[in-house]
C-alpha cells in the first residue's frame, strides 16, 4: 500500500488538483442538524465522488445574496471529509489528509447566483490508509489503543491541494 501511495505522490509532484462541475458533483444547501425545524440553512454541502465538502457561513443562506462578493463576505470555513484520489487500494479505505479540519481563508468565490463557482486552496500533509477487514476494523473500534502496521498507513509529504468548482447549481 506504501508503494501505491508514493506513486500517487510521484503523479502529483506539484499540487493535487480536483475539477468539480455540474455533471460530476452535486450541492444541496442545508444546517448542522437537518430535523431541527428551528435551525437555519447556513451550510452548502458539495457531494463528489464520496468526498463530502461543507461551506459554512456565518449568516443563513436565506438571509444574504448568492452573488459572489456575498457569499464571500459571510463565508466562515470549508471541512473536507474523504478527499477523492485515484490510489491504488485493493481493500483499503485510503485518503489525502489536510493539516486541520477545516479552513476559513484560502477560498474564493468566483461567481454565484443559482450555482457557484469557487477555488479552494489548502494543503495535504499525509496520506492515511486503514486495511477494511474484519481484524483492522476491530482494532479500530478500540478507544486508546494502537493500530497494528498490517492495518494502517500513513506517508506524509506536504502537497498543494487545489479544488475548481465551476458553475455547480445548487438544489
Amino acid at each position: 500500500m506504501i508503494e501505491n501511495i508514493n506513486t500517487w505522490y510521484e503523479n502529483h509532484p506539484d499540487k493535487y488538483s480536483l475539477s468539480l462541475n455540474g455533471s460530476t458533483a452535486s450541492a444541496k444547501v442545508t444546517r448542522y442538524h437537518p430535523e431541527r425545524q428551528d435551525e437555519k440553512n447556513d451550510l452548502i454541502e458539495i457531494s463528489y465522488k464520496g468526498m463530502e465538502i461543507t461551506l459554512a457561513f456565518s449568516r443563513p443562506l436565506d438571509e444574504i445574496s448568492t452573488h459572489k462578493d456575498s457569499l464571500q463576505k459571510y463565508f466562515s470555513y470549508v471541512a473536507i471529509d474523504d478527499i477523492y484520489n485515484n490510489i491504488v487500494s485493493d481493500g483499503w479505505d485510503t485518503y489525502p489528509r489536510t493539516p486541520s479540519s477545516s479552513l476559513s481563508k484560502g477560498v474564493h468565490f468566483n461567481a454565484g447566483g443559482d450555482s457557484i463557482s469557487l477555488t479552494i486552496n489548502w494543503s495535504i500533509y499525509t496520506v492515511l490508509g486503514y486495511k477494511d477487514s474484519k481484524k483492522c476494523n476491530n482494532e479500530r473500534g478500540i478507544m486508546d489503543s494502537g493500530i497494528s502496521e498490517s492495518c494502517y498507513v500513513s506517508v506524509d509529504k506536504n502537497l498543494p491541494l487545489e479544488i475548481i468548482i465551476d458553475q455547480l447549481l445548487i438544489d
